[in-house]
């Protein structure tokens, strides 16, 4: 086996060049077969999951959009997928404006403590999807929570989404629990 860098040659045992110092790649320094199986087996395992999650019959049984608000509420949904434009559940949900600040907000809802809660929602400049009639489209997701642009308010008058001018939080980002716009 030759040095790579001044080319004299080394045992086959040699990690470093007696001459010059430089490593000598031998069969040692490789990774061996079993590394290279095991990689692969984790790529495909990593893909499968991926198409699993991506192509699932569930995402893909319901349609994206009703357009009627009362057929939104009698038909069963499946998972909404991004890009979707879907009515947020009945109740009160936050719409947080990073995922840590849905933790803080959750944190304190579960403890049962409503001033801290009211808190962290001031502090962290987040707000509630209440009253119910909420459309957001969703823009991205993770394991249990979706990032949503509010687009406008169901008006149970007219039966129209509106997108009034001086509502504040119409036209904002935020993240929502996954159960929101299921």
């Amino acid at each position: 086996m030759n040095c790579p860098s001044c080319q004299s040659e080394q045992s086959a045992q040699s990690r470093f060049c007696t001459g010059c110092g430089a490593p000598v790649r031998g069969k040692s320094h490789g990774h061996t077969l079993k590394w290279w199986l095991g990689r692969a087996l984790l790529a495909m395992l990593a893909l499968t999951l991926i198409r699993v999650l991506l192509h699932s019959p569930v995402a893909r049984s319901a349609p994206a959009f009703q357009a009627s608000p009362a057929a939104a509420v009698d038909q069963p949904r499946g998972l909404a997928n991004i890009g979707d434009v879907v009515m947020v559940k009945h109740g009160p949900w936050v719409c947080a404006s990073s995922k840590d600040a849905l933790d803080e907000v959750a944190k304190w809802a579960a403890r049962g403590d409503t001033q801290e809660m009211l808190l962290a929602l001031r502090r962290t400049r987040s707000f509630m999807l209440m009253p119910d009639g909420w459309q957001v489209k969703i823009l991205d997701q993770s394991w249990f929570t979706r990032k949503v642009r509010v687009l406008g308010w169901l008006d149970p008058d007219d039966g129209r989404v509106h997108a009034y001018p001086e509502e504040h939080r119409i036209g904002r980002e935020c993240w929502v629990p996954m159960e929101a716009v299921q």
